[in-house]
């Protein structure tokens, strides 16, 4: 019987201040052969229903950690080898998945104080504005909503009146925290005010349903 640990995502990123780039699981199990086993070999794919291939052999212990993996999103299968050379069939698959989010305040500021100057996705610090005073910086109890496996941001923003003012795509050069500076698409500054906006995110996730999400709200541009 094959098992995997269960992940804690708000634990993982808060212990680690959202800076989590090297990611491992660890599977474990028991055997239920009635032959002597002499070791185990681990196979490894990139979703239920992908090409397994095998990782590790000679493994005598009942648990394996597949580590420096770019993210948690892995299947794992394993097989009993018996002291002959002869290996078993294929245990159950078990898969662990990411834990996808992306969150957008309700209030920025670009008023040239250094400090909140950009509508971006939470996250530990600003990358464009690393020179921020500490009081800026994200603190412990929003670290659960930093940005995680997002793969591209579709923004739109929207005056009160319904008429789109910025659009936004991240891309290779661009970054999927956002990084808004208030102003228009001409280049222009936007007035103090409400302003609504739909955001378009592709995950990196397993999981159908988590792969795509849509977002609507309002954030307060204040100068």
């Amino acid at each position: 019987m094959l098992s995997i640990n269960a992940i804690d995502c708000d634990e993982v990123f808060a212990s680690s201040q959202c800076f989590v780039k090297d990611y491992s699981n660890k599977i474990f199990w028991r055997s239920e052969c009635e032959v002597q086993v002499a070791s185990y070999r681990i196979y490894s794919s990139s979703g239920p229903d992908s090409e397994f291939v095998m990782v590790a052999e000679n493994v005598i212990d009942t648990f394996y950690i597949d580590r420096n993996l770019a993210s948690f999103a892995r299947c794992y299968k394993i097989t009993a080898v018996d002291r002959r050379g002869n290996e078993s069939t294929w245990s159950e698959t078990v898969c662990n998945d990411n834990c996808p989010y992306f969150e957008l305040p309700n209030i920025f500021t670009p008023n040239g104080d250094d400090c909140n100057e950009y509508f971006s996705a939470y996250g530990p610090f600003n990358p464009l504005n690393q020179s921020a005073p500490e009081s800026c910086v994200l603190g412990s109890e929003n670290y659960a909503k930093c940005l995680r496996f997002v793969k591209k941001v579709s923004l739109s923003v929207f005056n009160r009146w319904g008429t789109e003012v910025y659009t936004y795509k991240s891309g290779s050069e661009n970054s999927t925290y956002v990084n808004w500076d208030g102003r228009d698409n001409g280049g222009r500054w936007l007035s103090s005010g409400v302003y609504y906006y739909l955001a378009d995110v592709t995950f990196d996730a397993m999981d159908v349903s988590k792969q795509h999400q849509v977002y609507k709200g309002w954030v307060h541009l204040v100068k």
